[in-house]
């Protein structure tokens, strides 16, 4: 399996994503990145598979208006 989400920059992974178009004026910005504070891939790959998850948790509660734009900086 192939994680987009991860990025190297520098020594440190960092999990990354694009924001959706129809959920854009929710978020502070078009990309959601938080530093993995680790510089093994191994180590990583588990991180941002729960990174994941929460992401798209917090995506599917936006669209169906469950979290004020307001909670969901809190959240990011």
């Amino acid at each position: 399996m192939r994680y987009t989400y991860l990025v190297l920059r520098g020594n440190l992974y960092y999990f990354q994503c694009r924001v959706p178009g129809d959920i854009k004026h929710f978020f502070p910005g078009i990309q959601i990145r938080k530093s993995l504070k680790t510089d093994n891939r191994k180590h990583a790959l588990t991180l941002v598979k729960g990174l994941i998850a929460k992401t798209e948790r917090i995506f599917f509660m936006a669209r169906s208006g469950i979290l004020t734009p307001k909670l969901i900086k809190h959240l990011i």
